[in-house]
């Protein structure tokens, strides 16, 4: 008996080798068979087989009808801009007669209806008589093929067909058409953005009807803010119980209609669990998977994921709900989350975004200076950074307060607080949780955690392939495969690659013998020759990091 899973879910064929909901590239562009099966002829692949595979040939032939399909649109669409223009030059005006009986203040933003909300009633047929203007057979005609091209295109379901009153028609840059008397326009308008968002509506209101979730709006000074109210909890567990009881009927009215390429629905998954059988999730994608398989729900993942999953604790950490990372502050965080939501990616540098906001921000990094600096060579994307550069590097502003100890003013928050630790003794304000060392910034802080605990290497070398941290490390190691050495001594023209040997080389021309052996109190000028100093005339073995410097 052939084995189902290996079928191609088009044709039946035992030649299915592409998986239906994997990204393959062709000719510079990605493509998702499920995704182009939708789009063309409005099919969803049942889930409930493991594997969904596709031929070689219905691949081609998908591919071709999603061409033509998209073709045809384009071409329909043109031909209604040329209508459009056309009727421009003559526009004709229609003389309407109100049925008295029916109220003259209907909403004309038929078009502009939220699509999402599922409680509202269709719209009855309503007749209206028309007073026609002479000569106007021609443009009826027109009219009528006008809202036959119109239903053509893809985003009008026939379906779901509504009858439109006459005074719902919008008047678009003052053009009116006649309307013939016994002609009914039945024209259903639906855009993509407003399908994803119904469907994201539908999917959070299935995991707030059958889990636990907490939904809240962010992170505020004062604590976490109710996804209902605008009630603030430093404790995530006191959120928990206002919203279950002060909340409980108005669960399902969580507000989620706002621009989704802007703003994400947060949701706290601490002890998440289905409250149709009461089992312990893990975490939001493995609840989904549970409703779908174990209770028959539906949930739609042809969408971008715009549900962000937190597991919120009191407290100055913040962990990753799904991954071991941990931050010191709620922004940094949600900062990570991108990598978790790639909704959206740069096309410069492949960085992933949950939202198109987030996206927008991050693009202005790649703008080219064109605002050069007054007073040095520096040069600026913009007149605003140009101008605060130039206050605070040039001409003395600041915005830093003083030392609290002995007044000494400061232009950056890095020497006061490095003033403070060497001058008065304070202690570092900012301590790793896992190794306890100290920093003076929390930036600091927060590059030791994620270069030393979650060991990231995000710059790599296209030379050696080998990773770093930092830019600033991966240009240091470049200089290994340019072999440039542009730092020279200017007393013996010797030639480094980096600044700091040229600084330890120039201690032989000074005689700066700050290396300092405790045993005999031989003075060297570098530490690698106390070093070999100490071994072999002491027998004594250190490495160069605990050598003092004298």
């Amino acid at each position: 008996m052939m084995e189902v899973n290996k079928l191609c879910r088009c044709c039946l064929s035992e030649s299915g080798n592409k998986d239906m909901s994997v990204t393959y590239p062709w000719l510079g562009e990605k493509e998702i068979y499920s995704d182009m099966l939708q789009e063309c002829f409005n099919i969803v692949i049942s889930t409930k087989l493991e594997n969904s595979l596709i031929c070689d040939l219905c691949v081609k032939t998908l591919r071709d009808s999603l061409c033509f399909k998209r073709k045809v649109l384009q071409s329909e669409t043109e031909l209604l801009k040329r209508i459009t223009d056309a009727e421009n030059e003559k526009p004709v005006y229609v003389k309407e007669e109100i049925d008295p009986e029916t109220d003259g203040n209907e909403s004309d933003n038929y078009f502009l209806n939220d699509t999402i909300k599922e409680e509202s009633p269709p719209p009855q047929p309503v007749t209206k008589k028309k007073t026609i203007s002479k000569n106007t057979t021609k443009t009826n005609r027109n009219v009528k093929n006008l809202v036959n091209k119109f239903t053509s295109i893809e985003s009008c379901n026939r379906s779901e067909i509504k009858s439109i009153k006459p005074k719902e028609l919008k008047l678009v840059k003052n053009r009116k058409i006649t309307i013939k008397n016994d002609l009914k326009i039945n024209l259903s308008w639906t855009t993509r953005t407003a399908h994803d968002k119904r469907k994201h509506r539908e999917n959070l209101l299935t995991i707030l009807k059958y889990s636990n979730v907490i939904p809240f709006k962010n992170k505020s000074l004062l604590g976490f803010i109710c996804g209902y109210c605008d009630a603030t909890f430093p404790d995530p567990l006191d959120l928990r119980v206002h919203t279950e009881n002060d909340h409980e009927k108005e669960r399902l009215d969580f507000k989620s209609s706002f621009d989704m390429t802007e703003y994400n629905v947060k949701l706290d998954v601490t002890d998440l669990s289905c409250l149709l059988c009461s089992e312990k999730i893990e975490n939001l994608n493995k609840l989904k998977d549970h409703l779908v398989k174990v209770h028959d729900k539906i949930f739609y993942d042809d969408i971008k994921d715009h549900i962000m999953q937190f597991r919120l604790k009191k407290g100055d950490v913040f962990d990753c709900a799904m991954c071991p990372s941990t931050y010191e502050t709620f922004k940094m965080l949600k900062q990570h989350m991108n990598k978790h939501y790639s909704n959206y990616s740069c096309t410069k540098c492949d960085t992933s975004f949950a939202t198109k906001r987030s996206l927008n921000a991050h693009q202005t990094t790649h703008q080219e200076g064109s605002f050069k600096c007054d007073l040095c060579d520096k040069v600026f994307s913009s007149r605003t950074k140009k101008q605060y550069h130039e206050k605070t590097k040039h001409l003395g502003a600041r915005s830093i307060s003083n030392c609290p100890f002995c007044d000494v003013p400061f232009r950056s928050y890095y020497q006061r607080n490095q003033h403070l630790v060497k001058v008065h003794n304070s202690e570092a304000q900012y301590k790793c949780n896992v190794c306890n060392k100290g920093y003076i910034l929390k930036s600091l802080l927060m590059c030791h955690i994620k270069k030393n605990h979650l060991m990231e290497r995000n710059c790599q070398c296209t030379e050696c392939g080998y990773r770093f941290f930092s830019k600033k490390a991966l240009n240091a190691h470049m200089i290994k495969h340019t072999g440039e050495r542009k730092y020279a001594c200017e007393v013996c023209h010797k030639s480094y690659a980096r600044k700091y040997t040229l600084r330890e080389h120039m201690r032989i021309h000074n005689n700066d013998r700050r290396f300092k052996c405790d045993v005999c109190s031989t003075a060297f000028v570098q530490k690698c020759s106390l070093k070999s100093h100490l071994l072999s005339h002491h027998g004594i073995s250190m490495a160069a990091s605990d050598i003092p410097t004298s």
